[in-house]
């Protein structure tokens, strides 16, 4: 087909791969967290994993899997409903951590999913949505539903980009 069949920028949506690749990239990016910190040299990744498995216990996650320089966590959010909701972890329902070796040291890593949060309060916005919608009209069950979700979800979200990096690298840190 001709490019400009293909709309201003000729790309064809269906054959390039890496457009959707990218889209799905960044809709994922709303409910994963990734991050890393630079490692000291001095503890050995023993020493590092063994320092995230007592994080983990402190933030309630259980381990489901460690080897020698990875560990990951799974809690889904409706098996912790009296998890103290204080925890730098608490919206993150896996995980995982791991460490690499490169030219410029070493690097933990990570990888957090909040997929179960997001679904929680999508549905706590969809039922104000439904409510608001009955009582009043459906575009006033979007204006007020909206703003709930962004405040349940955005909210949780911002405190956690805050509080998960410094947490991190308290955790590895020498004590």
């Amino acid at each position: 087909m001709p490019a400009a069949q293909y709309g201003r920028t000729g790309i064809d949506p269906i054959a390039d791969e890496s457009l959707f690749a990218n889209l799905f990239e960044m809709i994922e990016n709303i409910w994963h967290l990734r991050g890393s910190t630079q490692l000291p040299s001095e503890p050995s990744d023993e020493v590092i994993i063994g320092r995230l498995e007592t994080f983990l216990a402190k933030q309630h996650k259980p381990i489901t899997e460690q080897g020698e320089t990875s560990i990951e966590f799974s809690s889904p959010l409706c098996e912790g409903w009296f998890t103290p909701n204080w925890l730098a972890l608490v919206i993150y329902d896996e995980g995982r951590f791991w460490i690499e070796k490169g030219l410029e040291g070493r690097r933990l890593r990570y990888d957090l999913r909040s997929l179960h949060g997001l679904v929680f309060c999508l549905a706590g916005a969809c039922m104000m949505f439904a409510f608001v919608s009955i009582v009043e009209d459906i575009a006033a069950g979007a204006r007020f539903a909206l703003p709930t979700f962004a405040w349940l979800y955005g909210a949780n979200m911002v405190l956690a980009w805050a509080r998960i990096p410094l947490a991190v690298r308290r955790a590895v840190s020498v004590s």
